[in-house]
């Protein structure tokens, strides 16, 4: 089965800008050790494949941020890349990309379809 992560280069300019903004400011309210380097800093796409962020952090956050979307998606999503949610599982940025664009899906009512990872937002 394709594994469900997002390149960068998969993101619509409009994603671009909303996903790596979310990241960065996940990343920056982790306590992981993993934070984005500020915007100031000389853009390095690459920098987003090599973070990681808590699966229980991005679901307190996504719930914070969405609160629109049903827990109970949320949790779905995130669980196609963290089946048990334990503490110690991460999402890669590009899981959390994926996992992003699903919730953004879910919120137009499109409800929890894995495939629509690989699909972009409107």
């Amino acid at each position: 089965m394709r594994p469900l992560t997002l390149h960068i280069s998969a993101l619509s300019d409009s994603e671009y800008n909303l996903y790596t903004a979310s990241l960065s400011d996940l990343a920056t309210d982790s306590a992981d050790g993993n934070n984005i380097p500020s915007s100031t800093h000389v853009r390095d796409d690459a920098r987003y494949e090599r973070t990681s962020v808590g699966a229980r952090e991005a679901r307190a956050w996504l719930r914070g941020r969405y609160s629109d979307v049903p827990a109970s998606d949320i949790d779905a999503i995130l669980k196609l890349f963290c089946p048990k949610m334990l503490p110690t599982d991460t999402l890669t940025g590009g899981q959390f990309f994926a996992a992003f664009r699903l919730v953004i899906h879910a919120k137009s009512g499109k409800g929890v379809d894995r495939t629509l990872a690989f699909v972009q937002g409107e």
